[in-house]
Parts: C-alpha cells; sequence; structure tokens
C-alpha cells in the first residue's frame, strides 16, 4: 500500500511488423511502499529492465527493509520456453516485523528457467527470528471439514502446473527463537529441502532445539532435542529429545523421553535413579511420589498416564489407580464416546458402581452410574457431552 518512487521508460521500436525489434528501458527509482499483512516498509528501491530486441531482457533491481537490503538481477529470454535466471540476493532482509513474528533473511538463490520447467536452487539463512506460533493469523482458527459441499461453486479451469524443482539450504542461526504448543527455546541448524514436480518434499540435516517444553503441567528443561531429517518426508521428520525436572528435596530427576517420528512419536517416562514409571510419573507430574499425592494430584496424574498411549498408557494407570486406592482405572473402548477413553471408577458399595472417563482420540466426557441386580442383570445410565442414555442389559458370561 501506499507506493511512492518514479517511473520512466524509453523505447525504440524498429524492425518489420513481421519482426519487430524492441531496445530500450524502463527504470523506476525512489520507490518505497507499506505491506502490512508482513508489517513491512520498504524503502529505497530500484529497478531497471532493459530490452535488448524483442525477446531478450536484462533486469536489475534493489529494496531495502530494515536494516537488510535485497538485490535482483537476471537475463534471459521473453518466449515459452526460452532460458532464464535471475538471482536473488539478501542481507539481515527484514522479512517480517509483525506481534507474532519478527524474521532476518540473508537468501542467495538463483532462479533459471529451461524448456523442461523452473530450478530454484541456492541457500537462505536465517541469522535472527523471533516467532510466537499462537499469534501467528489463523493459529485459531478451524478449517472446514472435508466432507463440508459449497454448492453452485465455481469451478476454476484446470490449469497445468508449472514443474518447479527446489534445491535449497536453510540455515537457522542461533537467534532464532520459537514460542508456542509448550515449546519456549531456540532452534538452530541446517536443512536441505528438496522439492520435485510430483513428489513428496524432502529434507536432509539436523535442527537442535534447547530450551523448555512444557508438559504434564511442567516446564521441563530440553537437555537434548534433535529433530531429525534423513531424505525424509519434510512434515515427518525422527525426533530425539530429552527433557527433564529436578526435584531437589528428594534429589531426584524425572523426565520424559521422545523418540520415534513427528506423526508417530513414542513417549518414555525416566528417572535418576532409577524406579518404577509409575514412580517417576509422580515425580514429573507434581514434585511428589505417589505415597504422598492427594486426590486430586491423583487426577491430573492419571490424565499424564493417559497421554502417553492408549496402550502403554493403560499399564502405568492400572498402576497407578492400585497405589490411589480407585478400584478402575484405564484406558478402554467407550461407546458413549465413541472411541478409546481415560476412566476412573470406584465401587460405593457392593453393587453400585460410578466411573468417570475422557475421550483419548476424541473430545468429550462422559459419567456412568451402574447398579447389579443380580450375576447376570444390571441397570446404567450414563451422561455424556453427546448425549444421555440408560438401559437395563443382560450379561451371559461364557
Amino acid at each position: 500500500t501506499n507506493p511512492k518512487g518514479s517511473l520512466s521508460a524509453n523505447y525504440d521500436i524498429a524492425g518489420t511488423l513481421a519482426e519487430p525489434r524492441l531496445e530500450g528501458a524502463l527504470t523506476v527509482a525512489g520507490f518505497a511502499s507499506e505491506i502490512p499483512a508482513a508489517g513491512l516498509k520498504l524503502h529505497d528501491g530500484a529497478l531497471s529492465l532493459r530490452a535488448a530486441d524483442a525477446r531478450h531482457f536484462v533486469l536489475e533491481g534493489s529494496v531495502a527493509s530494515g536494516k537488510g537490503k535485497l538485490s535482483l538481477s537476471g537475463e534471459g529470454g521473453l518466449g515459452v520456453g526460452e532460458s532464464m535466471t535471475i538471482t536473488l540476493k539478501g542481507d539481515q532482509f527484514l522479512a517480517a516485523d509483525i506481534p507474532a513474528a519478527r524474521v532476518i533473511l540473508s537468501p542467495d538463490l538463483a532462479i533459471t528457467r529451461n524448456s523442461e520447467g523452473y530450478l530454484v536452487s541456492g541457500a537462505v539463512a536465517v541469522p535472527s527470528a523471533d516467532v510466537d506460533l499462537a499469534k501467528l493469523p489463523g493459529a485459531g482458527a478451524s478449517s472446514a471439514s472435508a466432507d463440508v459441499v459449497v454448492v453452485d461453486a465455481e469451478k476454476p479451469e484446470p490449469g497445468k502446473p508449472v514443474p518447479l524443482t527446489a534445491r535449497v539450504t536453510v540455515s537457522l542461526g542461533d537467534k532464532v527463537k520459537i514460542k508456542g504448543y509448550g515449546f519456549d527455546g531456540t532452534i538452530s541448524g541446517d536443512l536441505a529441502v528438496i522439492e520435485r514436480p510430483g513428489r513428496t518434499t524432502t529434507g536432509s540435516g539436523t535442527l537442535n532445539a534447547g530450551g523448555t517444553y512444557k508438559a504434564y503441567g511442567q516446564n521441563l528443561k530440553i537437555e537434548t532435542g534433535r529433530i531429525l531429517f534423513a531424505g525424509t518426508a519434510i512434515d515427518n521428520p525422527g525426533i530425539d529429545i530429552r527433557a527433564t525436572r529436578k526435584i531437589e528435596a528428594d534429589n531426584v530427576t524425572a523426565g520424559l523421553l521422545v523418540r520415534g517420528t513427528a506423526q508417530v512419536p513414542v513417549l518414555t517416562v525416566f528417572s535418576e535413579p532409577s524406579m518404577e514409571q509409575s514412580e517417576a510419573l509422580s515425580y514429573l507430574v507434581t514434585g511428589k511420589p505417589l505415597s504422598s499425592l492427594k486426590s486430586g494430584e491423583g487426577d491430573m496424574l492419571g490424565t499424564a498416564a493417559r497421554a502417553l498411549g492408549t496402550a502403554g498408557g493403560d499399564l502405568l494407570a492400572k498402576s497407578i489407580g492400585g497405589r490411589l486406592g480407585v478400584d478402575d482405572i484405564g484406558v478402554a473402548d467407550n461407546g458413549a464416546l465413541g472411541g478409546a477413553a481415560f476412566t476412573v471408577g470406584k465401587y460405593l458399595s457392593p453393587k453400585l458402581y460410578l466411573s468417570y472417563g475422557v475421550g483419548i482420540f476424541e473430545p468429550g466426557e462422559v459419567v456412568t452410574l451402574r447398579y447389579l441386580f443380580s450375576r447376570h442383570w444390571n441397570f446404567e445410565a450414563q451422561n455424556a457431552t453427546t448425549g444421555s442414555r440408560a438401559g437395563i442389559n443382560y450379561r451371559i458370561e461364557r
């Protein structure tokens, strides 16, 4: 918005109508503009576009943002399939300056075109950045379901995609700070990204994370944080994270190991000195041993056990339940919630049973009251976020 500057053009047309020749130049000087969405104020912009003939151009330009500058130059043919090369170089260029992100870039890229398509190659250095993921536009917005059908929507004309290949190395400096989704720290390292037409975008390299990670209500210190790319899909790197909490009073260090991949992480609780996982989880979540927990802390601990995963979480939850004095604690399928649920239950009398469940993969809660008439007959009432139901059940034992 608010573009400013001067524009001048001087071209000579020669040749014949069948084969015209265009010679001259277009010049932009003193260019300035604002990009509100990125919080940028561009200034000191200049551009020169020279045409040597009807099918060839030479381009030079630059623009400043913040304390940095971005320059581009190139030349090539104007016809379809004609070769072209454009270079883009910058130093400490302010690429974003909004409450959610302030990002400095130093790119060194080349864009080439030939009869087979486009190739982007080179490197992008990010010497410093400060990003708050929760403040990014659309961070809290929900996307439309894939089942939503838009009636009478105009269908765009299908176009042939431009073949694009990219080989770019992204280098994150030691001043790149990221905050959001429990993480608060720095990320550094080099990542080589390769994109090819019709194939999955892959990455190679290692990114190192340091700082704190909030899990189970605690700020854990990240002692080891590695995100591993080995020519694998860019959205599914390997993970090697070790985060700990020190309990000085008992001289215990409790921690969380996260291994596997981004899409299938494997979480393991550990402690120093070594102890049962249920005891280690108690120290991790509450800073106390199981024997010192109150009822409210026990509920929080059960929720943490559930988060470790359905199979492992169920075994750990049962171990915790036995120590807390409840009759039933674990992970099981729940029809009222349409999936697995973490459930805590207690017999109020030999025939009256009360339980509370929270959905694991689907949001929701359910309270169940069951009364045993006999060995085979019982009355059950459930009140869930999805609705209420009641009935008399007959059980056949085999």
